[in-house]
Parts: C-alpha cells; sequence; structure tokens
C-alpha cells in the first residue's frame, strides 16, 4: 500500500489483447472486417453495372449475414474445433447416404492419418 492508499493490482490487459464488437470477439473481429470489405467490393461492382440500390445492398449483405451466422452459431460458446468436426460429420454422412443409395461402390470410412500399408513380407 501506498502513502495515499492506493493498491495497485496486476493486470495483463496489456499482453493479452481480445477485442471485441458486437458477437465477434478475439481473432473472429477479423471475420468482420473481411465481410465488411466483400461488402462494400460487391456494392461497387453491383452498382457500377446499374442495378437498384436496394437490390445492390440486399446482395452485398449476403456475406456479411453468412459471416455473421457461422460466428454466432458455429464458433460462440463452442469449442475451437467444432466447425471442422461439424463439417466432417456432415461429409460423412453424405458419404453414407450415397453409398446406401448405390452412387458408391465403397463404404465410406471417418477420415484416419494416412499410413502406409505393411508390406507382406512383414507378416511372415
Amino acid at each position: 500500500m501506498s502513502e495515499l492508499g492506493f493498491v495497485l493490482h496486476g493486470n495483463d490487459s496489456a499482453r493479452e489483447a481480445k477485442p471485441s464488437v458486437w458477437i465477434y470477439s478475439g481473432p473472429m473481429v477479423g471475420w468482420l472486417v473481411v465481410g465488411v470489405a466483400f461488402f462494400v467490393v460487391l456494392s461497387m461492382i453491383l452498382s457500377r453495372l446499374g442495378l437498384e440500390w436496394w437490390i445492390v445492398i440486399l446482395i452485398s449483405a449476403i456475406p456479411l449475414l453468412v459471416i455473421t451466422l457461422f460466428v454466432k452459431f458455429l464458433v460462440n460458446g463452442r469449442p475451437s474445433s467444432f466447425a471442422i468436426d461439424l463439417m466432417t460429420f456432415q461429409v460423412f454422412r453424405l458419404k453414407t447416404f450415397l453409398f446406401l443409395n448405390g452412387l458408391l461402390n465403397r463404404p465410406p470410412q471417418i477420415w484416419r492419418k494416412g499410413m502406409k500399408p505393411a508390406h507382406p513380407n512383414d507378416f511372415k
């Protein structure tokens, strides 16, 4: 304690920057910047093509809306690998559906690390 009665509390706020804007936090703030950049570029391109302003805004907002929904439902409050795991599972389900309907000739396998097959001499 100092003479004036102030107590110093250590914090790590300078070492650990976690920006936050609305539902975007941490590294996901960069996705917001990418979405806004897509909005600006698409709106410029579509307005130069002579489309109406309300059509330009609706079409240009689609990438920003998709990014926002992705962050809302697949990133916030989820483990870091949730989106990749969900995508992998959905691809497996699609391959299973295709196999069961006769469109694939081999049943699907869950992804595994590639390993060299054993040489027949190793089994002797």
